[in-house]
């Protein structure tokens, strides 16, 4: 009689402890669905949220450039005014600049340095010293465009932490995407700096536990990552999971990952 009290006990703690996993598992399915939705909901927002700060840097650009026009309005002084205003207006810029018909470069803001090198042609060999032949690739391709361009992250270092620089992203925007043909601008180039590794306007995000938000190019490199890993990952090429997805999925605007 024992024995068979035995295994009939046996037998429903294997049917508990089966029932208990199965059940476990169904909520962790459930946890995961719900936790992979927020991430993708999370990630259409921001993309939504970057892509329409872009159309309003290009037509705040398009303005800033269309105000600069021929006469006294065309001088160094005015347009440098106009620089100032502008990055009142536009805080989460730190520096802008615009190259003129004649060759001529004004600046504004921190770094100045930094504008004057991408406005200029050729680039100065101390530009060339800190900028490296991809990055110069890209931001010949964003001199060249039609529309605004957004740039690599490049480094400013501080003279002070040469081994803490803090990183900017370059819009570019040519004339021809200013609407008015008296404008004595021919490109223009406002400096986006990144907080800790992301746009100023990410800041308030509400980041799940252990996520991260980045922003990368179909090209594989990173424009935007938070947060910040110790060995900062701007300025080289991406080949992960990320980039895998992008390739496979050209005309997806966002994406969601677990790994």
């Amino acid at each position: 009689m024992l024995p068979w009290l035995l295994r009939a006990w046996l037998l429903f703690v294997v049917i508990v402890v089966l029932a208990g996993e199965g059940l476990a598992y169904e909520t962790w399915q459930d946890v995961c669905q719900e936790y992979s939705t927020n991430l993708r909901v999370l990630a259409a927002a921001v993309a939504d949220g970057t892509h329409l700060f872009l159309k309003g840097t290009q037509s705040s650009l398009a303005m800033l450039g269309q105000d600069t026009g021929t006469g006294a309005d065309g001088t160094p002084l005015a347009i440098h005014e106009k620089l100032q205003d502008y990055l009142v207006l536009n805080p989460d810029f730190n520096s802008v600049g615009v190259r003129t018909a004649g060759d001529g470069v004004v600046a504004a803001g921190m770094d100045k340095g930094l504008l004057r090198t991408l406005l200029s042609l050729p680039a100065s060999p101390d530009a060339r010293s800190r900028i490296t032949d991809q990055q110069r690739q890209l931001i010949q391709r964003c001199r060249q465009a039609s529309d605004l361009c957004v740039g690599p992250p490049l480094a400013v270092r501080n003279p002070e932490h040469p081994q803490h620089p803090h990183w900017v992203v370059p819009l570019f925007l040519g004339a021809q995407g200013i609407p008015y043909r008296h404008s004595v601008v021919t490109n223009m180039v406002a400096l986006l700096p990144l907080q800790h590794g992301q746009f100023p306007f990410w800041h308030n995000l509400q980041l799940p536990a252990l996520s991260s938000v980045f922003l990368l190019r179909r090209d594989g490199f990173l424009e935007s990552l938070y947060p910040l890993p110790t060995q900062s990952p701007f300025g080289a090429r991406q080949n992960g999971i990320a980039v895998q997805s992008i390739r496979a999925h050209p005309q997806a605007r966002s994406a969601s990952f677990y790994g």
